[in-house]
């Protein structure tokens, strides 16, 4: 697994929105060939392969610094939400109760577009504050004190 920054994540979780609920209005409406739709989420759900050749051939004299903890997370956060999408999407076109199965692609769906929009709005949102200013305290005491106040 190849970890990407949030701004890669913002990309491909938007292609795997999109290709979902693609699929989600196609099985609502009873469209009988979904294989179109079908194969757009698959595409979507997969890692841009760009990036991931780009890092095989990267240079390996240097080691890479490790990759930071949102980078690692986002990955796997993908991963996550791609699988769901593909196998709620099997479930709503293989099943003969399409519209019983659609229930599962559209909570994926939905799942989907929460994280987007919290991730996209940046940390201030996802905790509720925005830490702007740079305090340094100079021991637990004061840092205490500073942190009551704020």
């Amino acid at each position: 697994m190849t970890p990407f920054d949030l701004s890669a994540y913002l990309v491909q979780s938007d292609r795997l929105l999109t290709a979902g609920k693609g699929l989600l209005t196609a099985v609502r409406t009873a469209q009988p060939k979904l294989d179109r739709r079908v194969d757009d989420v698959v595409e979507a759900a997969q890692r841009n392969a760009t990036a991931d050749m780009a890092m095989g051939f990267a240079g390996r004299a240097e080691a890479a610094p490790p990759p930071a903890l949102d980078e690692m997370l986002a990955s796997v956060l993908f991963d996550f939400q791609s699988a769901n999408v593909l196998i709620s999407a099997g479930i709503a076109t293989e099943g003969t109760e399409r519209e019983a199965g659609s229930k599962y692609l559209a909570e994926s769906v939905r799942q989907i577009e929460q994280a987007h929009a919290e991730i996209g709005a940046g940390p201030g949102f996802v905790f509720g504050f925005d830490a702007k200013d740079q305090v340094h305290s100079g021991d637990l005491k004061t840092a205490c004190t500073t942190f009551e106040s704020r």
